[in-house]
Formats: C-alpha cells, structure tokens, sequence
C-alpha cells in the first residue's frame, strides 16, 4: 500500500513539473497520463477500501486518489489514445488472463480527458503506421 501511495505522489509531482515547463513555453510529451477514473489499471489508483478494510487502508486509499484527482486537474493539449481490439490485445499479451484484457480494452473508451482534445488511434496496426499516425496528431497540435 506503501508502494501505490508513493508511486501516486510521484507521478503527480511529475505532472505537476510538466505543467510548469508547458506554462513556461516548453513542448512536453509524456508516454503516460495518470488517470483518476479506473481503479487497478493503467496509471491510477491502485487501492481499493470497502467498510470492511480498516481504517489505515480507508485512509491511504482516500488519499492515494486525492493524488490522482489532484493531477486530473492538469489539462493537457492532446491525449493520444492507442485502441486495440480484444483479439489483438490477447495477440500481444498472451500471457495476461483475457478478462483483465477484456477490462483494459473496455476501460479506454471509458476514459475522458475535460478540456483536452483526444484523438483515438487504432495501434492494431503495423507499429510504423501507427508511430507516423501519432506523430502527425501531435505536429497537428504544434
């Protein structure tokens, strides 16, 4: 629990850093977004806490998702979303149960970014085809 409180914090003090440089004039991308939306998957949170966890875990899962939602406050000017389908995700993570691919594909869509312009591009395709798609998404942005 430990680990996810940490790891929350620093990815929110990296957003935050980010943020900062974006003001300032300076181009940031970044691989990853953290997301306050999904619990257990992607860059979110990670605990969970029922009435029946204890007051400790109920506490540090309270303020692991302050974090979050505290980052989900930084807007940025693109989001790329790479979608795949389910058949392609178990293709390339065959080692992954296919309930939690099935989780993960389903979950993308879910997601929103308020105040971000979001592309989708479908990443099933051959990896150079897929770079050169992001790539001109992103000079469009510039």
């Amino acid at each position: 629990w430990f680990e996810y409180l940490s790891i929350a914090r620093d990815s929110t003090n990296k957003m935050k850093r980010a943020e900062s440089r974006r003001r300032e004039g300076t181009v940031v991308v970044a691989d990853r977004f953290p997301q306050s939306q999904a619990t257990g998957i992607f860059d979110g949170p990670r605990m969970h806490a029922s009435s029946q966890s204890s007051w400790l875990q109920r506490t540090m899962a309270k303020r692991e998702a302050a974090f979050y939602e505290d980052v989900a406050e930084v807007r940025p000017e693109l989001v790329v979303r790479l979608r795949v389908s389910l058949e392609t995700a178990h293709q390339r993570k065959s080692d992954h149960p296919r309930a939690v691919l099935e989780t993960r594909v389903n979950a993308v869509s879910d997601l929103s970014y308020p105040g971000s312009k979001v592309v989708d591009v479908d990443a099933s395709r051959p990896l150079d085809e897929v770079l050169a798609d992001v790539k001109a998404r992103v000079w469009e942005i510039l």
